[in-house]
C-alpha cells in the first residue's frame, strides 16, 4: 500500500465510523473515536515531539522527554479530531488531489469538507519505515506546519523557562480543551 492510499483507506474509516455517531449523537466524540482507532495507529506522535522540541530534545531528561510526550500527543489528537468532525458534519466527500511517490519521506494531502462550506486541506507527511510501513509525523492544515507551529512556540518557552514550563503549559491546554469538549458535549 503506498502512502495515498493508506491515507484514503485510513481517511474513510474515520469518516464512516464517525458519522454513524452524529444521528442523536455527539459528532466530536464520536470523531475522537474514530480518530483514536483509524488514525493514531498510523502515527509516529513520538518524532513529532522531538521534532517540534528541536534541538532542545536533547537536554531534557528521558522523564521530562515522556512527559512532554505525553501532553503533547492529545493536543496533536485534537487537532486532527476537530478537521474530521467538520468533514463528518458537512457531509461531504474527500478530495485526493494527484499524488507522486517521494520515496521512503513523502507528502500525501486531502481536501475535506469544510462544515462552513470553506474547503479544510490537510497535507501529512509520512515516513516509510521497513519494519512499520508508512507513519504520519507531521500534519499542514491550510497550509500550516503542525512541527514548524509548535517549534516556534516550544522555543519561546525553553530557553527561558525549561521544560517543567513547556510540561506545565501543555497539561494546561489539555485540561483547557478537556473542558470545552465536556461543556460542548453537555446536554
Amino acid at each position: 500500500m503506498n502512502a495515498q492510499e493508506l491515507i484514503k483507506s485510513v481517511t474513510q474509516q474515520v469518516l464512516d465510523e464517525a458519522r454513524q455517531s452524529v444521528p442523536g449523537g455527539d459528532s466530536w466524540n464520536g470523531t475522537f473515536a474514530a480518530v483514536n482507532k483509524y488514525f493514531v495507529p498510523h502515527c509516529d506522535f513520538r518524532r513529532t515531539t522531538k521534532l517540534a522540541v528541536g534541538r532542545s530534545w536533547r537536554t531534557a531528561t528521558s522523564a521530562q522527554q515522556e512527559q512532554v510526550f505525553e501532553q503533547f500527543e492529545p493536543l496533536l489528537v485534537r487537532t486532527v479530531t476537530n478537521a474530521f468532525e467538520q468533514a463528518v458534519l458537512s457531509g461531504g466527500d474527500v478530495e485526493f488531489p494527484p499524488f507522486r511517490e517521494g520515496g521512503r519521506d513523502t507528502v500525501v494531502c486531502t481536501v475535506l469538507p469544510g462544515n462552513d462550506g470553506q474547503p479544510i486541506s490537510i497535507c501529512y507527511r509520512l515516513n516509510q519505515s521497513s519494519t512499520d510501513g508508512w507513519r504520519i509525523y507531521d500534519m499542514s492544515m491550510s497550509g500550516v506546519w503542525t512541527i514548524q507551529m509548535y517549534r516556534q512556540q516550544f522555543a519561546e518557552t525553553l530557553p527561558n523557562s525549561g521544560f517543567d514550563a513547556l510540561i506545565q503549559s501543555l497539561t494546561q491546554e489539555n485540561q483547557r480543551l478537556a473542558l470545552t469538549h465536556a461543556q460542548r458535549s453537555a446536554p
